[in-house]
């Protein structure tokens, strides 16, 4: 972790941007990847670029959350039927590109009927109320999406009810390594939005301007809770 951490400070040159050499394993290819301070934050003595969230390939416009989640699922195969909760995004547009039956969606709230497509062929579902018959996905994707549920033990429910038998779920979520407790920043009270730390707003390609607040960062305890759902083998890296 020490040498790590020195690497990564010895990378920063003060600038709003840098690059970085190295091998994108999605395009195969040496690149030079783009880091930028986007949802940075700040050390005692400097401001961090966020990883995660950061290091994005000039080709496929993909960050490094996003190519370590395709690294984990390159062992499916392109007639898998996946779920994705997002439409929006590189990372959709690569997929639709290399697996033949991929549905992805976006919450559109009441605007366009659950299971439906706007004018712009964007489907609307809700994770907590999935238009999708039981058992018909080998996969289902969740990046960075549960955190926004208040409600996120139905998702989980409704992700367990449309996998196969031997269907997989596979997710990111900001994850507190030092947390058993999941970390409630936020709940939904009398229909009202309650704040119990200071809002934190994240990233939303439908609300670029505001974002999407973030209800939660979860601990330990979300392995349990997965159990809980029904989900087998479940482990986090």
């Amino acid at each position: 972790m020490y040498e790590r951490n020195k690497f990564e400070k010895s990378l920063i040159l003060g600038k709003s941007k840098f690059y970085h050499k190295g091998i994108c394993h999605t395009c195969n290819k040496q690149v030079d990847f783009v880091v930028d301070y986007d949802y940075s934050y700040k050390t005692e003595l400097e401001r961090m670029p966020n990883w995660r969230e950061s290091i994005v390939c000039p080709n496929c416009k993909l960050n490094n959350r996003m190519r370590f989640s395709l690294h984990i699922m390159s062992d499916f195969k392109k007639t898998s039927n996946i779920y994705i909760a997002e439409q929006i995004s590189p990372l959709y547009t690569h997929l639709v590109k290399k697996i033949n039956s991929i549905i992805g969606s976006e919450f559109l709230g009441t605007k366009v009927p659950l299971g439906k497509t706007n004018n712009n062929r964007i489907r609307n579902e809700d994770f907590t109320n999935l238009t999708f018959s039981n058992e018909v996905f080998d996969l289902v994707l969740s990046f960075d999406v549960f955190e926004h549920i208040p409600d996120y033990y139905s998702a989980f429910t409704e992700a367990y009810r449309v996998l196969k038998t031997n269907g997989r779920l596979i997710f990111s979520v900001p994850f507190e390594k030092n947390s058993y407790k999941n970390i409630v920043r936020a709940r939904i009270q009398n229909g009202r939005t309650e704040h119990i730390l200071p809002p934190e707003m994240q990233g939303d390609p439908l609300n670029l301007s505001e974002g999407t607040l973030c209800y939660y960062h979860f601990g330990w305890e979300i392995l349990y809770i997965l159990r809980k759902t029904g989900f087998k083998d479940v482990h986090a890296k």
